[in-house]
């Protein structure tokens, strides 16, 4: 047997089909949690909607406002992170040779 066919079955993972009971229960917490917090979010918003959406929650800005700024820097981050992606690539390749 060669070194490569040791690497490549070194790195199959098994996945098991039977969770031990402690890791079912860490997921049955966090899934518990995650809703939780997710009905107390829309809760929170349905008993407070009126003044989460007509009044300025930073100065000036609503909420729609806000969303949307957060939303514009998330794009403006991907497309950094894309364009920081293409020169890192070039220098790494320049470095080698």
């Amino acid at each position: 047997m060669s070194s490569s066919d040791e690497l490549q079955k070194s790195m199959v993972i098994d996945k098991s089909n039977h969770l031990s009971f402690k890791m079912l229960a860490k997921n049955f917490i966090l899934d518990l949690l995650t809703w939780g917090l997710w009905i107390y979010s829309i809760a929170f918003i349905i008993k407070y909607a009126k003044g989460i959406f007509t009044r300025p929650i930073l100065e000036e800005f609503f909420f729609h406002d806000v969303i949307g700024f957060m939303f514009l820097t998330a794009i403006v981050l991907v497309v950094v992170t894309f364009f920081w992606s293409i020169i890192s690539k070039g220098r790494r390749h320049k470095k080698r040779k």
